[in-house]
């Protein structure tokens, strides 16, 4: 049990570390592309997997709302691993 719990608390130490510069990357105000993921669709080699740019309006907890160019905000909240 000892070995399983100190696995554990080495992975979960990993995974602090790499998330602590995320929190602050990304700024109120900031233009962003954000990945289209690709599901259900057929994969094509031509495809444009990044859309926007957009504008970032607000930020809670590792998602941001956004709204177009063209000042249209977005329904959707779109998680950070997407932006």
């Amino acid at each position: 049990m000892a070995i399983l719990e100190h696995e554990w608390r080495r992975r979960k130490a990993f995974v602090d570390r790499h998330r602590q510069g995320n929190e602050n990357a990304f700024k109120i105000c900031q233009a962003v592309l954000v990945f289209q993921t690709p599901m259900g669709k057929m994969l094509v080699k031509l495809w444009f997997w990044w859309t926007g740019p957009y504008w970032i309006t607000n930020v809670e907890n590792d998602t941001f709302k956004l709204r177009t160019l063209a000042d249209e905000i977005l329904r959707q909240k779109i998680n950070g691993f997407r932006v």
